[in-house]
């Protein structure tokens, strides 16, 4: 340092540590974000599960397949149309960004009970990400 100040050379050197610790921030920011998003995609995914895994122990017909052969599928942009319960004022749930599937798979037999077992699938996309799915087993009395 210089009876003036700084010269150019530490002004320099003081910018270029303070861009690398400004991007090195950034970098975590942006990762934490991203991490926070997915997370939050996988709980809701989850939310959904329960949902229509309720809604199957209920034996509600609307979510039960005919048969073991026909499983139910809401593709992408379909569950919001089939499920406007689902959908808040505050529209905090994207639902095109979530697909379910229920899929009989047969009975269960327990002393004299006897009741049918389905496997509730729910599928997901991040930005840019592959498809992540959360699955569920539930039981509902024979019959439907």
């Amino acid at each position: 340092m210089n009876k003036n100040g700084l010269t150019m050379v530490e002004v320099l050197l003081a910018l270029a540590v303070f861009g690398i610790i400004a991007a090195a921030l950034s970098f975590s920011i942006t990762s934490n974000l991203n991490h926070t998003s997915k997370t939050g995609q996988k709980s809701q995914a989850a939310q959904l599960l329960n949902y229509l895994g309720r809604r199957v122990a209920d034996s509600d017909v609307a979510v039960l397949p005919e048969s073991e052969a026909n499983p139910l599928l809401w593709d992408y942009d379909q569950l919001g149309s089939a499920f406007t319960e689902l959908i808040d004022d505050d529209e905090l749930v994207d639902l095109s960004r979530y697909k379910a599937k229920i899929t009989e798979v047969g009975t269960v037999s327990i002393d004299a009970i006897t009741m049918t077992q389905y496997n509730v699938e729910v599928c997901y996309k991040s930005n840019g990400d592959n498809e992540s799915c959360v699955q569920g087993i539930t039981l509902a009395a024979d019959g439907g």
